[in-house]
């Protein structure tokens, strides 16, 4: 077998979600994900926003992260946080 490079889920994680989802929601600027302290299979993914967002857009950001996720690990579990950048 060849010689891969070894990348973290946490890594793997927020490359595609960065691709997939910071890149098709306009208030999102950028992601950040982490392991739970206390728990080694949920992640906290760090959203950076540029402006206010509304439930129904918060609804459609969770339901795109949901699906990339479910593709990486379906059997984790994530929390969604969200952090105003200053311009």
């Amino acid at each position: 077998m060849g010689g891969g490079i070894f990348i973290s889920m946490t890594e793997a994680l927020e490359k595609v979600l960065d691709r997939f989802v910071v890149a098709n929601f306009d208030r999102l600027v950028g992601v950040n994900v982490r392991t739970w302290k206390n728990l080694t299979d949920a992640y906290v993914i760090t959203y950076y926003i540029n402006d206010r967002i509304d439930y129904q857009y918060g609804y459609n950001v969770e339901k795109e992260t949901r699906r990339m996720f479910n593709m990486l690990s379906p059997n984790d579990s994530f929390i969604i946080e969200y952090k105003m950048v200053e311009d």
